[in-house]
C-alpha cells in the first residue's frame, strides 16, 4: 500500500486482537515516527510503551471523563476540543461506552504520548493586532 493510501484509508481502531507486538516491531515503528515533520523539527513529543496493567486501567479511569466530554459535545452537535470555537457541554453524562477503555489491558500495545504545549503554542498561536499587523 501506497504511503497516500494508507493516510487517506486507514480507519480508527479501537478493537485489537490478542496477538502480541514484539518489542522489535515497537522500536522499529518509533523509530520511523521520530522522522514524522514537526515545527522546526524539534519533535516535541516524548512516548512511554505503558506495560504494567495496572497502569493502563489507571490511565483508562483518566480517559473517561474525556471521553464523555467527547460524545457530549458531539451529541449536541458540538466540535469536540476544537481551538476555534469550543464550548464545554453544561452537563456530561459519565461513564459512556467504550471498548477501548474497557479492554486497556488486553490491548497488545498501549502508548502514552505526551507533548511540550509550551514550544508548540508559540509556533501555533498568531495573533494579529487591531491595526491587522501580524506577532
Amino acid at each position: 500500500m501506497e504511503i497516500r493510501e494508507a493516510i487517506r484509508t486507514n480507519g480508527t481502531v479501537r478493537e485489537f486482537t490478542g496477538e502480541p507486538v514484539d518489542d522489535a516491531t515497537i522500536i522499529s515503528i518509533l523509530d520511523d515516527a521520530r522522522f514524522a515533520p514537526s515545527g522546526g523539527n524539534r519533535q516535541p513529543w516524548r512516548v512511554a510503551v505503558v506495560g504494567d496493567t495496572m497502569l493502563r486501567r489507571e490511565l483508562a479511569m483518566l480517559m473517561q471523563p474525556v471521553w464523555d466530554e467527547y460524545l457530549e459535545t458531539a451529541s449536541i452537535g458540538g466540535n469536540p476540543f476544537n481551538v476555534v470555537d469550543y464550548v464545554k457541554p453544561d452537563d456530561i453524562t459519565p461513564n459512556k461506552a467504550n471498548t477501548l477503555l474497557e479492554h486497556i489491558e488486553s490491548i497488545p500495545v498501549v502508548l502514552a504520548v505526551a507533548a511540550d504545549l509550551s514550544t508548540m503554542g508559540k509556533r501555533l498561536m498568531l495573533v494579529t493586532t487591531e491595526e491587522g499587523d501580524k506577532q
